[in-house]
């Protein structure tokens, strides 16, 4: 073949794929450590509804990244197996053109259907909820690692695909802790996939529970409440009477711990004002015992709102899980 016409053909075939690019659409997520499979889920869903509703009638290519989540033998671990198997192949392929994840790339041979309005998304299929009778550890890992010291910062970055030490709530790199998901009081391991990386602050405020995915839980609830904050900072330089206002607000709320728990328990844990108004004496029981078999006194705070919050939670489960029974 002529050289001049090998160009001609291979020019063409870059228009193509330029066009093509053109008509589709791409959704990338990665499901950071600290979501399990229903908040990954949920949001891959919403941003796809977007995309929809935002280019409709377009092409829809979805790529999905995971972040840590390993078993023991280092595959991906039961929440990002069920985001790439369950959900995006089985459930979403159908309404995509192309899925791309770690594991496997396909692309539908049909055209895409139309995303429904609502998806119910739930994990049915986990073995590993926390057990509210009990009371017990729950770890995240599989056959924890029985290591006696604590992984060394290199190891919990190439763990996380980190290049830098970072906080994962404010992403500072000044005074960065290891800090443990499920403590070693409670029954905590060294293993690597027991740890986060926190700044000094994010540790303290970090709740010490035997509930390792209600720790997760809260870092990704306080990393959404820090971006949430930044933008209000950014907002003060153009309506700074406005934000004095909001701040000082704020500050006499501070000092207020039943206040900042009840938040928390609203923001984090979805109670609604009627929760707050059963609120009785065997729950007060509940939550004391709770407090006593499944939480720990990190830093020696024994005020802490994330701890208290959680053990409200459990112990209302508690109470109800107590009646269906």
């Amino acid at each position: 073949m002529p050289k001049k016409t090998k160009k001609k053909r291979i020019n063409k075939q870059r228009e193509q794929q330029i066009k093509d690019s053109g008509k589709m659409a791409g959704i990338w997520h990665e499901m950071t450590i600290e979501e399990d499979f229903t908040k990954a889920a949920s949001r891959i869903f919403l941003m796809l509804r977007n995309c929809q509703d935002r280019f409709p009638g377009k092409k829809m290519a979805l790529y999905i990244d995971v972040q840590g989540h390993r078993n023991s033998e280092g595959g991906f671990d039961h929440d990002a197996f069920e985001l790439i198997h369950y959900f995006a192949l089985e459930k979403m392929a159908q309404y995509l053109t192309e899925v791309r994840t770690p594991l496997i790339h396909i692309v539908n041979p049909k055209p895409q259907l139309p995303l429904p309005h609502e998806l119910v998304i739930t994990d049915d299929k986990n073995e590993h909820s926390f057990g509210f009778r009990e009371l017990e550890n729950r770890p995240r890992e599989d056959s924890p690692d029985k290591r006696k010291t604590y992984p060394t910062t290199q190891a919990i970055m190439k763990y996380l695909g980190m290049k830098e030490f970072r906080c994962l709530v404010c992403w500072t790199s000044k005074s960065v802790e290891r800090a443990h998901a499920v403590p070693r009081a409670l029954g905590g391991s060294n293993d690597v996939r027991n740890f986060a990386p926190l700044c000094t602050d994010h540790h303290k405020a970090s709740p010490d529970v035997a509930d390792s995915e209600a720790f997760w839980s809260w870092i990704d609830h306080e990393r959404k409440k820090y971006s949430d904050n930044r933008k209000k900072e950014i907002m003060e330089i153009f309506n700074p009477e406005e934000a004095d206002s909001e701040n000082q607000k704020l500050n006499d709320e501070s000092n207020n711990f039943f206040r900042l728990t009840k938040a928390e328990l609203v923001d984090l844990y979805g109670w609604k004002h009627e929760d707050f108004s059963a609120i009785s004496w065997e729950l007060m029981e509940e939550y004391q015992a709770v407090l006593k078999k499944a939480t720990g006194k990190h830093f020696g705070i024994d005020q802490k709102v994330s701890t208290h919050a959680w053990a409200f939670d459990v112990a209302r489960q508690r109470m109800e899980n107590g009646k269906n029974n």
